[in-house]
């Protein structure tokens, strides 16, 4: 497990970008309810029946463009991130528990990747939010004149706070899990231990996602962390906080298994043709 950190960068890079890429085909449509669902806290049946009748199956994809530039910059960014934190922590031989620095390095991908990305995730949910086609590029252009680049990073400092240990308790449920099962082949295992991972990691940190989201959909409604907390528990209380919870672990558990299958299919493929790690 140790000697893959060892192998190039750009291995990890790729590997993340296409398994990210290719788990944002999957799970548009959770991802298009349960945003949907944070931003206007209606309930499950609801959110389906309006955007099917309104938009029609085409809506489920509705901001899937710049969701999957999203999750190319954001997987190839978080997996180069940590493997070379991981690279760093193994060459220097720290006497840190080996699960502590998963979720350090963990920790400090995400926020990583987050900072990178973060741009296409406001815009990605402010187009899946629209029950219209939006035009990307005016929309990017009028964004940018009217107010100008900070409005592209809205919730941006409750976003790394929310991914931090997000990204942090994956790596750690992850690896551990990935140890535990060491007897089963590569391709099962890391389908069931991204299943594991992603559910409970998203469950212990979904409330700052849903402040992350409200934030980015009504920056002009709230201007803080603080104001938009209030504003959810008044109107709908703790529930709130976690409305979309169920959607977003349909779309969590079977996504984080595209993508760590994907992402260590693709590593061993890229083992065998890259003639410096061949063997």
């Amino acid at each position: 497990m140790e000697a893959k950190y060892q192998r190039p960068a750009w291995h990890h890079t790729v590997a993340g970008a296409l398994g990210s890429g290719i788990c944002r085909l999957f799970v548009a449509p959770l991802d298009v309810m349960k945003i949907r669902m944070q931003v206007t806290q209606d309930s499950l049946r609801t959110t389906f029946l309006r955007t099917l009748r309104g938009e029609g199956l085409l809506g489920f994809w509705r901001g899937n463009l710049s969701a999957e530039f999203l999750y190319l910059a954001y997987g190839s960014c978080e997996f180069f991130a940590f493997s070379q934190t991981k690279r760093l922590s193994l060459d220097h031989a720290t006497k840190v528990h080996p699960r502590l620095m998963d979720f350090m390095c963990g920790a400090l991908a995400g926020s990583f990747a987050t900072a990178v990305s973060y741009p296409f995730d406001t815009m990605r949910t402010r187009f899946a939010a629209q029950t219209h086609r939006p035009h990307i590029l005016r929309t990017v252009l009028h964004t940018l004149k009217t107010r100008g680049i900070a409005d592209f990073y809205p919730g941006l400092g409750v976003s790394v706070v929310q991914i931090a240990p997000y990204i942090g308790c994956f790596f750690t449920t992850y690896r551990f899990c990935d140890d535990t099962l060491s007897r089963l082949d590569t391709g099962p295992r890391s389908f069931l231990c991204g299943i594991i991972a992603g559910a409970t990691s998203k469950t212990l940190t979904f409330p700052a996602d849903t402040l992350k989201r409200n934030l980015q959909a009504h920056s002009n409604i709230y201007h803080n962390t603080w104001q938009c907390l209030r504003g959810i528990l008044r109107a709908d209380g703790i529930r709130g906080l976690y409305r979309g919870l169920a959607m977003s672990l349909t779309k969590v558990a079977p996504g984080s298994a595209i993508t760590m299958f994907f992402y260590e299919e693709t590593m061993k493929l890229l083992e065998q043709l890259d003639p410096t790690t061949r063997k």
